[in-house]
């Protein structure tokens, strides 16, 4: 099947669903403005319902006052009818109605509250009802008329109720027969779910359809379940997988609408068994113990490469986030899991420093004021998550201000432009033993992980700390020149922080007592001995704070999430605002916001599929973040291409890219019901997109997308925008290694008994030593220690000094820039690559540079090229 085909198929998608999509998006809105008044109608209406009720039960006690009601309602209430008994039950089931409808769900124990009132209803009718029909000189009517009430409940339904009732029989007792009975059906049909719910969540998972995963659960992951289920992908259900049901953690889940199975995770090949993991969307493995979850892992991906099936949608990458508490060993699991050959997984890891520290870090940079400066006292793994947190800010803040400045640059002006509401990245102090170490291993990590220089400015101060030595920094701080001498206080609140960190009760006091001290200092203090984060200050403008994996709200849940929120923050800088595509994050409609993470995920399978690149490890060249400068209007395709180049990725291979990333965008659009079609409009007003009713014009396939070369502009600066903001996050693509045949040529060699200089083909200087072999090509002439020569070049019998190439080299294009040190170099000056480069290796891990012009001639390029370039247009992918 062609593209063309595909897509015409759905361009003629029924137009119902598009309107009905309108339809819905349109009903929410007015929910979430009209939630006040509809509360207050189910107020009115629960109200009436009350009322309805104790006048039934006067009647049923006073027959006669049915004659004082007004001639128009003397119908209701008179024996034998069921009108009042519908009023009544119309009354009740719109109270319940309203109840649910402002969240489309039911608040917490609804259930509970609706058998209760529908109990204490049915008892006032009938004990009323009873009541009166037993009432006499014997004295015991009051209690034949509870006992009588109680068979209600367990279906008794004695008419005895004595003669002065046959003629006058109350509508009460009706209602009140009807209602027992509802109620001991309800509670049995309550009770048979409770009893059978592991197998009704059974069902429910396995003929239901996309899934959010949970496999493990403790105390300590209880809120981030939560957050889990308020900001899971809409029309996902969220499944737990756990070994024990029956413990409050796990039902404190299922108050969050969970699924629950209940499986022996000790053996892990059990959730191989599971058949579910093709409809995960995300994937959270959250034990405490990270083996635990590596080897459920790799239980998951062993079982869902075996069954074939795929993975979610095959050609995206699913968001896993593994809980690793520990913040080095994450970070090396998520890079090397990145750069692997697991492509099904977008790998995430958390824990509970690195969420602590998130929680702290944005708790910091949303106050009025941010603080010009932060002390850190704590122990090695919170400082060091706050110190990679701070310093990813300050990246993803620089990288906004580039594009804002590039784009008023390109405008020759700001007017029309929205300047990002950025918070100061203030300066960090490190106090405390533990300072130096932790320098070498945050300036070891900024370096490898290649997500360039970082505006955050940190000082370590090693010597032991304490409160009196705090004191005495801060009270330096209020006399330094910046200080604003109007303040009563020694330290203003827009100048200083501080964190600490306690493990004892005792610890604790420390906060209180500097925050006695400098009661404007904003203070956060805590550790594991805290159980909860402070709803508000406790002293002063002290916060205590619980080592723990909670995540507030605005707080992205994983890096993707991340990335999707930063590219969508610098889509909006020249947007109109009143463009639904350019709401702010937390007002952005689901379907925005799920194009924005969609095309993210898309980028990086797409760059490992179609642009031979894997995404850098910890192992590879640290080579920072290039400067591209701002991917402006007028970017063109062939600008975006020489950028792109900068990031390792070729001119072919990023045609294929935006190619590929087209289809899954047409392909997002129609599963979500949109169609193709004018979105209205004319000449220089003509609309692409029309969000009211799901229609685009940019809906058909490539083809016909790019008969307008204009056309392709867009999708390019899309794509390089996307890679930008990965590549500041810390993952940027890296060329794979290839295994490349050497060229059979004959060259002339012969073994150096002295120090031979000569240049490479970018003329610089290099040096062979005694032992080395000297080769001669044509007029080229280089030098190779003897071990690889004697692995790769063989004598031709007959000819003296005369040797064949053979056997292979594993070598990737080079990134342009990149530092290569060769053993044929100084050891000091690396060769420095540029565009069309090769890096080679060789077993031992020696690398060295192979310049464009002298790659034909060594080796044969076998690197497999996609059938895009070979083909008119691929088939799409619509599921």
């Amino acid at each position: 099947m062609t593209s063309g085909t595909g897509h015409r198929r759905n361009r003629w998608a029924p137009r119902s669903l598009a309107r009905a999509r309108s339809l819905a998006d349109g009903w929410r809105i007015w929910l979430d403005r009209h939630e006040k008044p509809i509360t207050a109608a189910a107020i009115v209406a629960g109200f009436l319902t009350v009322v309805t009720t104790l006048w039934l039960a006067l009647l049923a006690l006073d027959p006669d006052l049915r004659d004082h009601q007004p001639s128009w309602l003397r119908w209701f209430g008179e024996p034998g009818t069921l009108w009042a008994a519908l009023v009544l039950a119309g009354l009740f089931l719109l109270t319940l109605f309203l109840r649910w409808l402002p969240h489309q769900r039911w608040p917490s124990a609804s259930t509970t509250l609706a058998l209760a009132s529908m109990t204490v209803g049915a008892a006032v009718l009938g004990f009323t009802s009873y009541l009166r029909c037993h009432s006499g000189p014997a004295g015991n009517g009051a209690l034949r008329a509870v006992y009588e009430t109680l068979l209600l409940f367990v279906g008794g339904l004695d008419d005895g109720i004595g003669a002065r009732c046959v003629d006058r029989y109350p509508v009460a007792l009706d209602v009140a027969r009807i209602v027992g009975v509802l109620v001991l059906l309800l509670a049995a049909v309550a009770a048979g779910i409770k009893l059978f719910r592991s197998q009704i969540d059974r069902a429910s998972v396995r003929f239901g359809g996309p899934l959010t995963i949970v496999v493990g659960v403790d105390d300590d992951v209880v809120a981030l379940v939560r957050d889990i289920a308020q900001s899971k992908i809409p029309g996902t259900q969220l499944l737990v997988i756990t070994s024990n049901a029956d413990r409050d953690c796990v039902r404190a889940t299922r108050e969050a609408k969970a699924r629950i199975i209940e499986l022996n995770l000790d053996e892990a090949a059990n959730l191989a068994r599971l058949r579910v993991w093709h409809r995960a969307r995300r994937v959270y493995l959250l034990s405490a113990d990270p083996q635990s979850n590596f080897t459920r892992f790799n239980e998951i991906d062993e079982a869902v490469g075996n069954r074939g099936r795929g993975l979610g949608r095959a050609h995206i990458r699913v968001p896993l986030t593994v809980r690793v508490d520990d913040p080095w060993h994450a970070e090396s699991w998520r890079r090397q899991l990145m750069s692997g050959k697991r492509r099904r997984w977008a790998p995430e890891a958390v824990g509970r420093y690195e969420a602590t520290a998130t929680r702290l870090a944005y708790q910091l940079m949303s106050r009025p004021v941010t603080p010009k400066r932060v002390y850190v006292e704590a122990s090695a793994p919170l400082t060091y998550s706050l110190l990679l947190e701070f310093s990813q800010i300050a990246r993803e803040r620089r990288l906004t201000e580039q594009v804002y400045d590039g784009i008023v640059a390109d405008r020759g002006g700001a007017d029309g432009l929205r300047r990002p509401d950025l918070p100061a990245i203030p300066e960090v102090t490190v106090l405390g033993p533990a300072a130096a170490g932790l320098q070498r291993d945050y300036e070891a990590q900024q370096e490898r992980t290649g997500a360039g220089d970082s505006d955050l400015v940190v000082n370590w101060s090693p010597d032991s700390a304490g409160i009196e030595r705090l004191d005495g920094i801060l009270l330096a701080d209020s006399l330094a020149p910046e200080a604003d001498p109007r303040h009563d206080d020694p330290v203003r609140e827009d100048q200083t922080a501080v964190i600490l960190e306690r493990d004892t009760p005792e610890g604790l006091t420390d906060g209180t007592r500097l925050a006695a001290r400098f009661p404007r200092l904003p203070l956060y203090v805590g550790g594991d001995t805290v159980g909860s984060l402070s709803s508000g200050p406790v002293v002063g403008e002290l916060i205590n704070f619980p080592i723990a994996l909670d995540a507030d709200k605005g707080v992205p849940q994983d890096v993707w999430e991340r990335a999707a929120i930063l590219k969508h923050r610098l889509y909006c800088i020249d947007q109109d605002p009143a463009k639904p595509s350019a709401a702010a994050w937390d007002d952005l409609d689901e379907f925005y916001k799920g194009s924005n993470r969609r095309e993210i995920l898309n980028v990086l399978w797409t760059v490992e599929e179609y642009a031979d690149c894997t995404w850098a490890s910890l192992e590879d060249p640290p080579l920072g973040v290039p400067d591209l400068g701002e991917v402006a209007e007028s970017e063109t395709v062939q600008g975006c291409k020489d950028k792109a180049a900068l990031l390792g990725i070729e001119g072919d291979d990023f045609d294929d890219v935006i190619h590929y990333e087209h289809q899954d965008w047409v392909d997002y659009h129609y599963r979500e019901g949109w169609r193709h079609g004018d979105a209205g409009g004319s000449g220089v007003e003509r609309k692409k997109r029309e969000f009211a009713t799901r229609t685009s014009a940019d809906l058909i396939d490539w083809d016909e997308y790019t008969q307008n070369p204009d056309n392709l502009a867009y999708p390019a600066r899309s794509l390089l925008r996307a890679l930008q903001v990965l590549a500041v996050l810390g993952f940027r693509p890296m060329p794979q290694w290839h295994d490349y045949p050497r060229q059979p040529t004959l060259v002339t060699a012969t073994q150096l008994t002295e120090p031979f200089t000569w240049r490479d083909d970018h003329r610089d200087e290099k040096v062979g030593r005694p032992g080395d072999w000297l080769i001669l090509e044509g007029d080229t002439t280089r030098t190779v220690v003897d071990e690889f020569f004697h692995q790769h070049y063989e004598p031709v019998d007959g000819q003296p000094d005369t040797y064949r190439r053979i056997g292979s080299g594993q070598g990737r294009r080079a990134v342009p820039g990149e530092h290569v040190h060769s053993l044929e170099g100084d050891g000091r000056t690396p060769d420095v690559a540029e565009q069309g480069d090769h890096v080679f290796r060789s077993a031992r891990g020696d690398k060295w540079r192979v310049g464009e012009s002298a790659f034909g001639d060594l080796y044969v390029d076998v690197r497999q090229r996609s059938p895009w370039h070979d083909a008119a247009s691929p088939a799409p992918r619509n599921g």
